[in-house]
């Protein structure tokens, strides 16, 4: 496996590029990822960018994560209307190898590289350090991960947890279920928890209060409802504060499931815009508020990642993985 590398961290709202080498992170690109009918036209154009001024840069292979299953060596995107094969990639655009993997699960390899400025707690706790952790994160979806650890340190679980079912816990939260059942044949917790699926909230919530069926009229509905939340708009701040309820609860549940007493971490982009409101949210109470593991709940911390472009990170630190171990392919 041969330097540089193509990284990807490919949603179902951006897909962002970058050369990885010798552990770092060179000419780092963007793109909206609706605007393009495939990811070989996106990287086709990151390529002739970056690398017809500087051939040296044309990278020799990839390490792609993107949101969705993976299956062998392609992924079908959940979020996307086209899929990356990391065959026809080779095929197509000349790469000697691709490597695919899911994108919480490049999270949770992003981790790795972290060190306590990368992350802020959120409530009490203290963590294993043999323990197992867990990732997950809204955004365009809503992913889920888990590190497991072991003697050689850890091995990362992807998963499709955000497509589970939603457990309301409150009265306010079984009427959600109630209104998204009427839209969805399946009501997951990404239908809650995620950014449509705060465009979904704010279209409950609007049923009683006219004056918020303004916001869906933003270009981006969810930063609009965000931004009025932080300026102490009292309706925007009660459905943010749902939102970080039913966040916590969930964290609680993939907790419960994966053992991760070596804490749980927030990614995604949802997560750090809203901090301050989720640090005095009832996130927290709703992550330990678990009955008889209530007492297991309180003693597992629960971070917010800050650090940026952990997806990247991750999909440079799993190439790098396959290759100490020497092997090619996921």
């Amino acid at each position: 496996m041969k330097e540089p590398v193509l990284v990807g961290d490919i949603g179902g709202t951006n897909t962002r590029l970058a050369i990885y080498c010798q552990g770092k992170l060179h000419q780092k690109r963007s793109f909206p990822s609706r605007d393009y009918p495939s990811l070989e036209e996106i990287i086709g154009l990151y390529l002739e960018e970056v690398c017809t001024p500087a051939p040296g840069l044309r990278p020799c292979e990839a390490s792609l994560a993107a949101a969705g299953p993976v299956h062998g060596r392609r992924i079908a995107g959940t979020n996307l209307q086209w899929d990356v094969d990391a065959s026809q990639m080779e095929r197509t655009l000349g790469f000697e190898r691709v490597v695919v993997l899911n994108d919480f699960a490049a999270a949770a390899w992003g981790l790795f590289s972290l060190d306590e400025r990368g992350y802020v707690q959120i409530g009490r706790g203290r963590p294993e350090h043999s323990g197992n952790i867990a990732v997950l994160g809204p955004g365009t979806g809503l992913g889920e991960a888990v590190i497991v650890k072991g003697q050689k340190g850890g091995w990362v679980i992807a998963t499709e947890g955000g497509h589970c079912d939603f457990a309301p816990t409150t009265p306010v939260e079984a009427e959600i279920w109630a209104y998204l059942s009427q839209r969805y044949d399946h009501v997951s917790v990404e239908r809650v928890v995620s950014g449509p699926g705060l465009v979904n909230l704010i279209r409950f919530f609007a049923k009683d209060r006219p004056i918020l069926a303004g916001l869906l009229d933003a270009r981006d509905p969810a930063a609009a409802l965000s931004e009025k939340a932080r300026d102490g708009d009292a309706d925007c701040l009660e459905i943010i504060n749902t939102f970080c309820s039913i966040l916590g609860a969930e964290a609680g549940n993939l907790a419960l499931k994966s053992m991760a007493t070596g804490g749980v971490f927030i990614a995604g982009g949802i997560a750090p815009k809203i901090l301050n409101i989720l640090k005095n949210s009832p996130f927290r109470r709703s992550f330990e508020a678990k009955g008889r593991m209530s007492g297991l709940l309180s003693s597992i911390p629960t971070y917010v990642v800050t650090a940026s472009e952990i997806g990247l990170r991750g999909a440079g630190f799993y190439w790098e993985l396959l290759k100490a171990e020497g092997k090619g392919e996921h």
